[in-house]
């Protein structure tokens, strides 16, 4: 049960980034997470994973 919290937590806070940065509906933000894993062959939760965790980098100064 707590696993399954778990991954629902880093889902939803990717489908924000995605919504953040793209703007639209949730339900698009979270079918463009869906894209990218299936064409990514990965499962969901870690797609989501990697996406929160490169959101979290600093960015380098430019």
């Amino acid at each position: 049960m707590r696993a399954a919290m778990r991954s629902r937590a880093v889902i939803d806070q990717a489908t924000g980034i995605l919504l953040g940065r793209h703007g639209g509906t949730l339900e698009a933000a979270f079918g463009e997470l869906t894209r990218i894993a299936q064409d990514a062959h990965r499962s969901l939760r870690d797609t989501a994973d990697d996406l929160v965790l490169r959101a979290q980098r600093p960015t380098p100064p430019q």
